[in-house]
């Protein structure tokens, strides 16, 4: 039987690649997804969440509940926390993306780079890891690599963009055991990265496909 995968999104850069991902990876899943860029907004007004990005959060995944989605996935870093506090209001599970990378980041690395676009998405990225270490009891040293370019260059296209922030990563590779991507949107890089430094790096949405198929299974 179908089932239906809510998916709330705050940037309409990774819909095309999430809804890729799912419908190869889980054919029983029908994704269905929830968008609103105006949380986007709220990040660079506030630098951070505060309660209007909260409530919007919240009617996205309450949207999908009542339409009949078996679980929802938050595909936006910058939310941190704030998932968390939605899955109280919530019936079915809520999952952070970069949840189940960062459990794997976590195990394999001691030095660990959060490469992003935008402070925001390294402050909620940092606080996962923190949350996974101090659950698994394990010290984790983390820097932060911003691409402080990627505007201009995502101006340019995509595959401009993408390009940058792999040379971007392989740089940032040099320096830590394991490099985190702190945004879905960045995940293009993938494609044009170093294959010298690929095992290396670290990008949600596998971990998350895999994590989904053990929880609706």
């Amino acid at each position: 039987m179908e089932k239906l995968l809510g998916l709330v999104h705050t940037t309409r850069l990774v819909v095309e690649r999430s809804h890729a991902a799912i419908t190869k990876e889980l054919p029983d899943c029908k994704p269905v997804h929830l968008l609103d860029e105006t949380l986007l907004m709220d990040f660079a007004e506030t630098g951070g969440v505060n309660a209007r990005a909260r409530r919007k959060l919240l009617a996205m995944v309450r949207s999908a509940e009542e339409a009949g989605a078996a679980m929802v996935l938050v595909t936006c870093s910058s939310l941190g926390d704030a998932v968390y506090e939605v899955q109280e209001f919530a019936d079915i599970p809520v999952l952070k993306i970069d949840e189940p990378m960062a459990e794997e980041v976590v195990r394999s690395a001691h030095t660990v780079g959060i490469l992003a676009t935008a402070p925001s998405a390294v402050a909620g990225t940092r606080d996962l890891v923190d949350r996974v270490a101090k659950r698994t009891g394990k010290e984790i040293q983390l820097r932060p690599f911003i691409c402080a370019d990627a505007g201009a260059h995502l101006a340019r296209g995509m595959e401009d963009f993408s390009r940058y922030l792999a040379e971007e990563a392989g740089k940032a590779c040099r320096n830590v055991d394991a490099l985190i991507v702190a945004q879905l949107s960045m995940c293009g890089l993938e494609d044009f990265i170093d294959q010298d430094v690929a095992g290396n790096i670290y990008t949600s949405l596998p971990y998350a496909v895999r994590k989904i198929k053990a929880m609706l299974d």
